[in-house]
């Protein structure tokens, strides 16, 4: 069936539910995609979803749904009104169809400029993550065999396509179809973050399982995620530079350095003095080994602030970074006197201090240290096998020692 005549049903309607991507968006789309990945497809219906279906891979993470105000379907709000399922997509391998959920909201909730078009982008990436799964189990196969038949294989297959597709594909769909409000969405970006991003930043990598169906670190910064959270308190009136701050905070920890380094120049040269950005500045810079600036910034905020508790970690991470061991112990040990209450962050950093002791001979201190540790982490399994690594690489280190 030729991707243009794909029925595409909408089942559930009423002024509080909306598709901000309708059949012609989505028509537009599939015409672009390659040809033949849409073979075989039978229906795109467009609906509200099961209201006992919950989230395939609930993360220890997530909140728990709650029901919205206006339809009662459990979700989550994601911007100031705005309701989204638990779950955006299906695809149903035995009917080959597929379903995309609506969005649930107030009458005056869907401004074009910003919100409308962002979620048509968001639900356009939804389709194609649902038509990538319809590919993998309707035709995808190799030596005879089909590979849709392992549930992390599917997902990170799925989600690795809707991140290629999205851009290759659904991008210049937006900027064709609708060039006025992809302008105009990206001169608010600009305005209101401070620099243009592209729109696959701005939703969020997909590309979030790993091997084992394991999370990959990304998934805990999704920049999608941050996004909305700065849109929310530009909706909300909120503080604009403490929310640029927050967004380019996100950025660095899903390893955008660049975009996240040129907010945070913005943000200096409104405000100087802005302690917050000057640490987060100097984390980034020890991310990307650039160590002596990191510390010449760290020292600069200690000047100030002595017990600056996220400037000594910058300060340590730079000396470590450097090579500067013996200046790294002396710092995590002043740290560790300021966060004593703080019993997670205490370990943490005893465990940098025993890998610095390792480092610079002192075995003795670092084993004493690590049975000290592990009185503190019984029971937690990750913080054990450091440990027990620790400890491994201390007795390989001495005997290379005594073997010299």
């Amino acid at each position: 069936m030729p991707a243009a005549t794909i029925p595409i049903h909408v089942r559930d309607e009423s002024d509080f539910v909306r598709y901000p991507a309708g059949a012609e968006d989505i028509r537009s789309v599939l015409r672009a995609l390659p040809q033949g990945v849409t073979d075989g497809l039978t229906t795109i219906e467009l609906c509200l979803g099961e209201r006992n279906r919950s989230r395939q891979r609930e993360e220890e993470w997530t909140a728990p749904p709650e029901s919205d105000p206006h339809v009662g379907r459990p979700g989550y709000e994601i911007l100031p009104g705005i309701f989204a399922g638990s779950v955006l997509g299906t695809y149903y391998p035995g009917q080959n169809k597929l379903r995309i959920y609506a969005y649930v909201c107030g009458p005056d909730a869907l401004d074009p400029i910003p919100v409308g078009f962002y979620l048509r982008m968001c639900m356009l990436m939804t389709l194609v993550h649902e038509v990538a799964h319809h590919y993998d189990f309707f035709s995808r196969t190799a030596r005879g065999r089909w590979l849709a038949d392992a549930p992390d294989k599917v997902e990170i297959y799925a989600e690795r396509v809707q991140h290629d597709w999205f851009t290759k594909y659904v991008v210049p769909c937006l900027m064709r179809d609708y060039l006025d409000q992809w302008q105009a969405f990206n001169r608010w970006v600009q305005e209101k973050v401070g620099l243009e991003l592209p729109a696959e930043v701005l939703l969020g990598d997909p590309r979030t399982t790993a091997k084992g169906n394991g999370i990959v670190l990304r998934a805990l910064f999704d920049t999608g995620q941050a996004f909305q959270e700065l849109l929310t308190t530009v909706q909300q009136g909120g503080d604009l530079q403490k929310a640029r701050l927050d967004f380019a905070r996100d950025l660095h920890y899903a390893e955008h350095y660049e975009p996240a380094l040129l907010i945070i120049d913005l943000l200096m040269r409104a405000d100087r003095d802005n302690v917050d950005a000057l640490v987060l500045q100097a984390d980034i810079f020890n991310h990307m080994g650039r160590y002596e600036e990191a510390l010449s910034i760290s020292k600069q905020v200690l000047q100030r602030e002595p017990c600056w508790t996220a400037a000594l970690e910058t300060q340590v991470d730079a000396w470590m970074g450097l090579g500067e061991y013996h200046k790294g112990i002396q710092g995590i040990d002043k740290l560790v006197g300021i966060i004593g209450d703080e019993p997670r962050e205490v370990v943490r950093w005893q465990i940098e201090k025993t890998e610095a002791l390792i480092e610079v001979g002192r075995y003795t201190e670092a084993e004493t240290l690590l049975a000290s540790i592990e009185e503190l982490v019984a029971g937690r399994r990750l913080w054990q096998r450091r440990i027990g690594r620790l400890r491994k690489k201390c007795r390989h280190q001495r005997r290379r020692t005594q073997d010299m």
